[in-house]
């Protein structure tokens, strides 16, 4: 069951008409059905009109197909019959803004999940946080965290320079974002990637071979030459790995104002060390 082409106008100026009621009531039930349905848009789902105000089901459990849609609750929309509206009145940031303001903070962030815009992923659960007391955000950095190591473990699927190249600036971006979030919010995110990165990188050395084949040059070229990459091996896999793990440590402990402090303590316990043998 679809609307007929001639409905269109009605359509658009029905969106038009939840608009305002948005803007005067935004936890009226038309409000949320408002709020749903642009979000369903963005996302690409089937678009649906409420036979009865607020009977839109929330986005976790919209249909992801036509096929899905209980005509008995909704009527299903064209999306060309409400594009010319929604993308007049508003673009993709403004789904989480309107369902924020209408209470549904959850759905909110479900919405923000379906992107890869991971400062609104982790502003919305910082605000829901700080609401709720319950710890979003820390659960967010803790998943970002095995994320990025599970992909770090797709390397040896990686046959390309660039890949490696794009896969550092990715640890790159997730030790900024980690510092920048454990000083607002405390999350304790840093200190649990130094120690992840610290098991996974003596898990990786365990998996070296003891020794290195006779057809590999020593002393081994840079990670970051084109050369580095012909003729991918086990050590090799295992090599890339760990330099990008050494370049995130370092980052980590370099922005967080802790490397100075390290050298220090290691050559203060070097000279000690030389002053006893002596």
């Amino acid at each position: 069951m679809s609307v007929p082409k001639d409905n269109c106008t009605s359509i658009s100026i029905h969106l038009e008409n939840l608009w305002e009621i948005f803007r005067n009531d935004s936890f009226s039930e038309r409000s949320i059905d408002l709020a749903r349905l642009i979000a369903a848009y963005y996302l690409g789902f089937p678009l649906l009109a409420p036979r009865n105000p607020g009977s839109l089901p929330s986005l976790y459990e919209w249909p992801k197909s036509s096929s899905e849609v209980d005509l008995d609750k909704a009527v299903l929309l064209k999306r060309v019959d409400i594009a010319k509206t929604v993308s007049t009145i508003c673009d993709e940031r403004t789904p989480p803004v309107l369902l924020w303001a209408c209470g549904h903070h959850i759905e909110a962030i479900y919405y923000c999940d379906q992107f890869r815009d991971l400062k609104s992923q982790a502003m919305l659960r910082f605000l829901e946080e700080q609401l709720s007391g319950l710890k979003f955000l820390q659960i967010f950095c803790e998943g970002r965290i095995e994320m990025a190591f599970n992909e770090l473990d797709s390397v040896k699927a990686i046959t390309e320079y660039g890949s490696v190249q794009n896969m550092q600036f990715s640890w790159g971006k997730l030790v900024d974002s980690l510092l920048q979030m454990d000083a607002i919010a405390e999350t304790h995110a840093v200190n649990f990637l130094l120690d992840r990165i610290l098991v996974k990188m003596c898990s990786i050395h365990e998996m070296m071979p003891l020794f290195v084949n006779t057809d590999i040059s020593l002393p081994r070229p840079p990670v970051y030459m084109c050369a580095t990459f012909i003729g991918f091996g086990k050590e090799q896999y295992c090599y890339i790995r760990l330099w990008i793990l050494i370049q995130a440590y370092a980052r980590l402990l370099s922005d967080a104002n802790v490397l100075l402090i390290c050298i220090e303590h290691f050559c203060w316990n070097f000279l000690e060390i030389n002053g006893e043998c002596e």
